[in-house]
Parts: C-alpha cells; structure tokens; sequence
C-alpha cells in the first residue's frame, strides 16, 4: 500500500492527509491549534496583598486587543493551511509569503504581549502588589515562533530562499 498522494487529488482519509501536510504542514496546523488554546489562558496574573489579606486576579489574552490579533492570526494560518495542502491547487509563492508574514506578526505581537506584562513587583505603603507573566503569555510566543518556523520550511520547500 502506497502512501503517496499525488497534488491533485484532494485526500480521502486521514493517513493521507497527514501525508499530504508533510512536516510544514503538521507544524504550522499544530501551531495554529496550540495558539488558539493560548488566546483563552492568562496572559498575566495580578496578586494583591494587605493587612494579610491576599486577592489575585488574571487576565486572558483575549481580553488585550494583541491577543485578539493573534487568535485572527491563528484562524488565518488554518485557512492558509487549508488553501496550501489540502486542495487540488498549485501553492503560490503569495500565500507561501502570507503565511510567513502572518506568522512574523503573530510572533512579534505575542514578544510585545509578553514584555508588557513581565512581572514587576511593588510595595504601596501598607500594600503589595505583584505582576506576572501568564502561560498563556508564553503559549502564545511559542505557538507564533513555531508558526515562523513552519512557514519557513514551506518557503524553502517551494524554493522561495
């Protein structure tokens, strides 16, 4: 039994489709998977202490406006996996380029994401107040990176660079 699939067929069970996504593929799918899951965990965590008494409160990334980029991002890279592996289409150098270009945005908004909530910790008179960085921060950043990576590999692969 072959595993092969030839470009233009569209692929008929789900061996074969993992086939036809090859390793850029399955990294920028798997990416994009990964940072949806981030754009809904905490993007940073906020702890109050006074008088012994303490009080945390999180934030989703979602709830910043970067991290909304990122989930549309996210959902883009689906699409462009969609348009690039799974159809009868040839790729084309444009959408090669698109999903570099959106995983370079996702990735650099995410940086930007993660630096503005580093932790910092300060002291308020008779309060404390601490600040620090989520996993959904750091799932996010990750998740960007790896979608660089695999829209990397697909340009080399359509020998873009």
């Amino acid at each position: 039994m072959s595993t092969e699939v030839s470009p233009g067929t569209v692929p008929s069970s789900g061996s074969d489709w993992l086939v036809r996504l090859g390793t850029s593929g399955k990294l920028l799918l798997g990416a994009a998977t990964v940072g949806v899951i981030s754009c809904f965990l905490p993007v940073a965590t906020m702890t109050f202490e006074s008088f012994g008494q303490k009080a945390s409160q999180s934030a989703i990334v979602i709830k910043d406006w970067r991290g909304v980029i990122t989930l549309l991002g996210y959902l883009a890279v689906v699409g462009l996996v969609y348009v690039l592996y799974l159809t009868d289409q040839r790729a084309g150098k444009e959408l090669t380029w698109a999903t570099l270009g959106v995983g370079a945005l996702v990735a650099l908004l995410a940086l930007w994401l993660l630096l503005s909530y580093a932790g910092g910790e300060t002291s308020l008179g008779f309060a404390k107040a601490k600040l620090s960085a989520g996993s959904g921060a750091f799932l996010n950043l990750l998740a960007g990176l790896t979608v660089v990576v695999g829209g990397g590999l697909k340009a080399r692969e359509e020998k873009l660079f």
